[in-house]
């Protein structure tokens, strides 16, 4: 997710989000059998200690707001565990009283799935889980932990490092389904470096789960966690941090939808056709701007030479777009940072503050949004009639009442880290991917705007339908919430629903844990 530029001056936060969303918005009208199953829901959560968080509680409306403004939902209650014991025993209250149980982990959820993607679950928040622990390569996480923090943790302790996301304020656990970072093309996803999990199952059951043990649950749990189980600690893998992270943003405004297209063109075909270096990272934003979109290119470069190694190796892209003679880039940063200086960077932040404000006392945001993605892989690369297409639309499409962007990232190719899992090897679905796009319109106000969602969907539609013959697919940490259950485990999983149906019956066979787009024991 694009961290803070486009947001930061509309971000709403807490107080500002809770004054424009009315309480009737948020009252909570239940049938008779559903206020009996949450009156006893609330009073074993009581009787157990965890001091639940209910529609009449003053801090309920702060408390249950999500990230994304446009999906508000009613949990029936919400506790903060102190242990894992508190998260078995707030499981079970779930469970034997009928209602569903949902993790959350930062709740940056695009679809608020974390608060339960309707009304009427319980919502487990895991805040209070934050422990660290370094022991030697492996770093050992509760799942209440921000990635922030946990960037400035191991910076502090030894210039350690691990592949995490960019988003200072995203919940470690939330990225779980793959977590990429600008280093995953050199490490790989997040959900990669995981070696060992605990996990409270849906019985209240606490296992802990790995290569060796659970380890169906294991596999499931990387790229698919919320059916499947609540996560409260994490151990994972770590790094030196590299010595050099040589960063760069240059801007173009291409002047035609035409230009623009060939653009992209160059672009993809660098990413799939040159032998890339895993420490090269690469991405295009794409973002609404009068007269017409803007096309950054950033980058930044891990090994040891720096510069120079950056240079080398990003040249022949420069020269590419330098030779359709139709504007000048603007370079915004080209320089040789240090790892957590580049870390700070890509959180949308100036790269000289202290990192410890930065990271650490990241603001967090809530604002109305839509979003979906889209995977594609280096042998069925984009059309010309198909980046037109996207152009094309883009180009003519900013009337719509919602700011827009789209990231272009470059996942797989030669030498990556990620491509290099095979594809069987965690629920995670798109190792042979190239690129993922993730597409996303918010808006300043509420409510979200009439033209939003078909705006946006038909910026997906662009390039996917000039292309038939396409093979694409979703990532699933950019979830779309217009999708059915069954649309996004096609998307999404489209080898691996069959054994997740599997799974599913063995350890949540009475879907506990259950959201609108997650998996049934069917």
């Amino acid at each position: 997710m694009f961290c803070l530029s486009f947001f930061s001056f509309v971000a709403l936060g807490i107080a500002g989000a809770a004054s424009v969303v009315s309480d009737d918005v948020l009252g909570v009208d239940l049938s008779l059998r559903e206020r009996n199953s949450t009156t006893s829901l609330i009073d074993c959560l009581t009787r157990a200690g965890l001091n639940p968080v209910t529609p009449s509680n003053p801090t309920y409306q702060n408390d249950s707001l999500p990230v994304n403004l446009r999906l508000i939902y009613k949990p029936a209650a919400l506790v903060y565990p102190n242990t894992t014991d508190d998260v078995s025993a707030s499981v079970k209250c779930g469970a034997v009283n009928d209602v569903k149980v949902n993790a959350r982990s930062g709740g940056h959820s695009y679809a608020s799935f974390s608060t339960g993607g309707e009304d009427g679950h319980l919502v487990i928040s895991l805040d209070n889980l934050n422990n660290i622990t370094l022991s030697g390569d492996y770093v050992t996480i509760g799942t209440g932990n921000k990635l922030g923090p946990l960037y400035y943790f191991l910076w502090e302790n030894g210039q350690r490092a691990a592949a995490f996301g960019t988003c200072p304020q995203v919940g470690v656990a939330g990225h779980l389904h793959g977590g990429f970072g600008y280093h995953g093309r050199k490490w790989g996803l997040f959900l990669d470096q995981v070696v060992e999990m605990e996990v409270v199952k849906a019985d209240g059951s606490i296992v802990i789960a790995n290569n060796h043990t659970n380890a169906d649950l294991f596999w499931a749990l990387r790229g698919a966690p919320p059916s499947f189980g609540i996560i409260t600690r994490f151990t994972v893998l770590t790094h030196p941090a590299p010595t050099h992270a040589a960063t760069f943003a240059f801007t173009y405004t291409w002047s035609t939808p035409e230009v623009a297209s060939s653009a992209f063109q160059i672009f993809q075909h660098f990413a799939a056709e040159t032998d890339l270096p895993s420490d090269l990272a690469l991405q295009v934003r794409y973002t609404e701007a009068t007269p017409v979109p803007t096309f950054s290119l950033n980058g930044a470069y891990y090994g040891n030479d720096g510069i120079t190694g950056l240079n080398r190796t990003v040249q022949p892209l420069w020269d590419a777009l330098g030779a359709l003679n139709d504007s000048v880039p603007t370079a915004t940063i080209f320089e040789d940072l240090n790892w957590i200086q580049n870390v700070v960077y890509e959180a949308d932040s100036d790269p000289t503050i202290d990192p410890k404000v930065a990271l650490q006392e990241a603001q967090g945001f809530q604002i109305p949004f839509y979003s979906n993605s889209l995977f594609y892989p280096a042998d069925n690369l984009l059309t010309n009639a198909s980046t037109l297409s996207f152009t094309r639309y883009t180009y003519n499409g900013t009337s719509a009442d919602v700011n827009w962007y789209v990231l272009w990232d470059v996942f797989g190719g030669k030498n990556s880290a990620i491509a290099a899992v095979p594809q069987d090897a965690t629920a995670y679905n798109a190792r042979d991917m190239l690129m993922n796009l993730q597409i996303l319109g918010y808006s300043t106000t509420l409510p979200y705007p009439d033209d939003g969602i078909p705006f946006i969907t038909g910026i997906l539609k662009s390039v996917t339908d000039p292309m038939p013959g396409g093979r694409f697919m979703g990532y699933p940490n950019y979830v779309d919430s217009q999708l059915s259950r069954e649309e996004a485990h096609a998307w999404y999983y489209p080898t691996h629903t069959a054994k997740l149906q599997r799974i599913m019956r063995e350890v949540n066979p009475k879907a506990v844990f259950d959201y609108p787009q997650g998996f049934l024991p069917t």
